[in-house]
């Protein structure tokens, strides 16, 4: 719990300051990739960069596939209002 706290807290922090929404949505992927990979190449001893790219991945898809076109229709529709995020 620790360590995907920390990587939620650090994703979030950077996003929240992010002026751009393509360059908000890659801090979930950067810090996730890090800090989930070095944690499951340590617990279950697999190897980290292919750990590493394999969450990234994961989270690039979350990210960019599903979040950032569903903000732009939030945005679009005004359901949700961003204005530091365009």
């Amino acid at each position: 719990m620790f360590f995907g706290s920390l990587a939620t807290l650090l994703a979030a922090f950077l996003t929240m300051k992010s002026k751009n929404i393509f360059v908000a949505a890659f801090w979930p992927v950067i810090w996730n990739a890090i800090i989930i990979g070095t944690m499951l190449h340590v617990l279950i001893e697999v190897p980290l960069l292919a750990t590493g790219l394999y969450v990234g991945l994961g989270e690039a898809g979350a990210c960019y596939i599903v979040g950032v076109p569903l903000m732009k229709i939030l945005e679009k529709r005004a359901i949700l209002s961003v204005p530091e995020i365009k």
